[in-house]
């Protein structure tokens, strides 16, 4: 099944993760913020199966990525930003893929670049 996720996204669809809503993508993305060289308030991921669960192509290849604001220590705002293959560099983290970024500039970089590309599809 063929789906188009720019509806989506240009449709400003959002989540709003807490320990008791989306909790297993709550606590890892909790566990990655936390990590001791980990500077970071903002992070992009890929999809949970949890998550925008209507949208089939969160579950397969290609990814959809989502950027993930850490709003207070019990919530984050889960944003899709990209349909896609990786354009950027990844890690495996907990059975998801996560940027591999150091900074909230390089974060808000690769944002940038996903915005400018996803409007340049028909």
């Amino acid at each position: 099944m063929s789906y188009d996720p720019l509806p989506l996204m240009r449709a400003k669809s959002f989540l709003i993760e807490t320990p008791t809503t989306y909790q297993s993508e709550y606590v890892r993305d909790r566990d990655f913020l936390n990590e001791p060289k980990c500077r970071l308030t903002f992070l992009i991921r890929s999809a949970g199966t949890n998550e925008f669960v209507g949208c089939h192509y969160a579950f397969a290849s290609p990814f959809l990525w989502v950027l993930v604001s850490q709003l207070d220590a019990a919530a984050h705002k889960v944003d899709p930003i990209w349909y896609g293959d990786a354009f950027f560099p990844t890690i495996g983290y907990k059975s998801a893929q996560y940027v591999k970024a150091v900074s909230n500039a390089e974060i808000a970089m690769i944002v940038r670049e996903c915005h400018t590309l996803q409007w340049q599809f028909p």
